[in-house]
């Protein structure tokens, strides 16, 4: 999604990954280590962490099924473990939350996959939330400004349009007069308003489902009147809460009359508030963690093999659905990007097109065309050429993060600098794990090359920094060398 930003990750419990954090301060991100230092452990996160909103929206039945049980994954096979995974977004769009922070834990002892408990912090023009269903709390921080559009209002009927319909609904005679007079007269502390509210509702399901504006706009509005129910089964506590931050009128926390009513008025404006951020905090995570692409382990066979064209939305790990995908992402019209992608592949392709065959039997399949006459079927073309094909074809589908696993497989090295550069490029955020050290002669600064070391049998994160250039210079090295030869130290 553009102006979205991932600012951190994190994992507990998940393989290798006891207590593992990183965070991203660049879109390219190269990553190494040794055999069994976590990299295919840290690829995977992205399929789990997609895999939980398809299970959310009923697509998946089980995350865990893929690795054969809930005790291959977790942590020394300790099923009393949650796994946790997290995730720190922000945006600089005004439509969108500023941030948002989500951590789940999740799951799947006894082979059932089971929601724990997730934790939602997020914030936008002056009102920040934390959503915790483990503890079941919700704590809502309000700068009192916000409360403004009662005071500035001067005509009682426009100030009753305000407050919901289920509040005006039976505001009678002197209860409206006392009600008014409290909304007009108000006066607050200048600062944050603290209001904590029992609430364990889990929004996962719901929010990940919602589609478009009309259905996020009713699920804002079901969880403000939910949270209102919350309000009045603990108005004692909320009404002390609201004491601390109005100045006018007096309130008292016996919770009757004209101050039970001013407690619901004002709460209606933050809950309304409060909703409707934290249904467009879970839209921006769930759309975010959609977008996540992951190539790893690529089926050459089934590239090379023709196939049904079915519509497919997503492109498959191992690229099996490699074909049908490209038709559907580009309408089957192969774009020049494509072409030229296969010209730097084989130099001495010259000027070629890439077009779409069928068999006889109805099946799709890949066809390269050169100037001088040359036709190839994607069942003759070189490795290297279909993978530079599945990464561009990846880009066409627009991600929010592309993850290749061993991105140095049949790639020359110009090859992996051009693809590299095309990735820089495109705007997404990528995370490409090699065995080579050939990439990192290519990063445009050594903060892209993140480094997996096992300690103790646990995964650790180490980003280069930036003082690496300065031994480049003294030792006359490129990065490859200085990290293989022992002499660059990553730090944590």
């Amino acid at each position: 999604m553009v102006g979205i930003e991932l600012r951190r990750l994190w994992v507990r419990n998940f393989k290798s990954l006891r207590d593992f954090s990183l965070d991203v301060p660049t879109r390219l991100n190269v990553v190494i280590g040794t055999n069994g230092s976590g990299k295919t452990a840290l690829v995977e996160v992205f399929e789990l962490w997609r895999d939980l909103v398809d299970y959310a929206r009923g697509r998946v039945v089980n995350p865990f099924l893929k690795w054969w049980g809930y005790d291959r994954v977790v942590w020394r096979h300790d099923e009393t473990l949650p796994i946790v995974l997290g995730l720190e977004l922000s945006s600089a769009d005004p439509t969108l939350p500023r941030r948002v922070s989500y951590e789940v834990h999740i799951t799947g002892s006894g082979g059932q996959f089971r929601v724990l408990g997730e934790v939602l912090e997020t914030e936008r023009n002056g009102i920040s939330l934390r959503h915790d269903t483990l503890n079941g709390k919700l704590r809502i921080e309000m700068d009192t400004k916000l409360f403004g559009e009662f005071r500035t209002e001067k005509d009682p009927e426009s100030l009753l349009d305000r407050l919901p319909e289920y509040m005006r609904y039976g505001l009678m005679g002197r209860a409206v007069r006392d009600l008014l007079r409290n909304l007009q007269s108000l006066e607050l502390k200048p600062g944050i308003a603290v209001f904590e509210i029992p609430f364990k509702y889990s929004l996962i399901l719901d929010a990940c489902r919602t589609g478009d504006d009309m259905q996020r706009g009713a699920l804002a509005i079901r969880l403000a009147f939910e949270l209102m129910e919350a309000v009045e089964d603990s108005k004692t506590e909320i009404l002390r809460q609201m004491k601390e931050v109005v100045v006018k009128p007096v309130i008292s926390t016996e919770g009757k009359g004209s101050d039970y009513l001013l407690m619901r008025a004002l709460m209606s404006l933050v809950l309304n508030l409060s909703g409707s951020l934290l249904v467009d905090a879970w839209f921006m995570f769930c759309k975010f963690v959609n977008g996540f692409l992951v190539i790893k382990e690529v089926d050459h066979r089934a590239v090379r093999s023709p196939q049904r064209l079915e519509r497919h939305e997503r492109l498959a790990p191992d690229a099996s659905n490699f074909v049908p995908f490209l038709f559907s992402v580009t309408g089957g019209r192969v774009p020049p990007a494509l072409e030229e992608a296969v010209r730097y592949a084989v130099p001495d392709a010259g000027d070629c097109r890439l077009s779409f065959d069928v068999t006889t039997d109805g099946r799709v399949y890949l066809r390269l065309s050169t100037a001088d006459g040359v036709s190839l079927s994607s069942a003759a073309m070189p490795s290297g050429v279909l993978k530079t094909l599945i990464v561009e074809t990846a880009l066409q589908a627009k991600p929010t993060v592309v993850v290749i696993d061993e991105f140095e497989n049949s790639l020359h090295p110009e090859l992996q600098q051009f693809l590299m550069d095309e990735l820089r490029n495109s705007g997404t955020y990528v995370f490409l794990t090699t065995h080579s050290t050939v990439p990192l002669d290519y990063v445009k600064s050594p903060s892209e090359v993140v480094v997996l070391r096992l300690e103790g049998g646990e995964t650790k994160a180490y980003r280069l920094r930036e003082e690496a250039r300065e031994k480049l210079k003294r030792y006359g090295l490129t990065l490859s060398e200085l990290v293989l030869s022992g002499l660059l130290e990553p730090t944590g």
